[in-house]
């Protein structure tokens, strides 16, 4: 045979073997988070977050509009506020001046999540 013939043979083989771990990196990571988006209902996955940096600016100036769905101003006192949702729990007692986060003591630092919002219908206090 000739060195012609065997130099693109390799070639081709080379060419061959990089396309296919390409292939097989791009479908393992199809498989990964398409697994992830199907279980989304695990609390990590709304507790991580990605750093700023990442994002065009933007993206970051619209940050923290959809993490709050629940807000509530305390009726007999105004100054006491509540803030929750899918990512934790938020607590104010400057009328929304500074906002300070709900922390489990015993669940390693997690947060709580707040799906939806029940008054108190007895006499309308926190």
């Amino acid at each position: 045979m000739d060195t012609t013939q065997t130099k693109k043979r390799l070639t081709l083989r080379r060419a061959h073997k990089w396309a296919g771990i390409a292939a097989a990196l791009w479908l393992a990571m199809l498989g990964l988070t398409g697994f992830l988006l199907d279980h989304r209902d695990w609390r990590w996955m709304w507790s991580v977050t990605v750093p700023g940096a990442l994002f065009p600016a933007e993206t970051v100036g619209k940050q923290g509009v959809a993490d709050i769905s629940i807000y509530r101003i305390n009726p007999r006192g105004p100054e006491f506020r509540a803030a929750a949702g899918r990512r934790g729990a938020w607590w104010s007692h400057d009328g929304g001046a500074t906002w300070n986060r709900s922390v489990f003591t015993g669940a390693d630092g997690a947060w709580p999540q707040a799906l939806a919002a029940v008054d108190d219908v007895e006499d309308g206090s926190w």
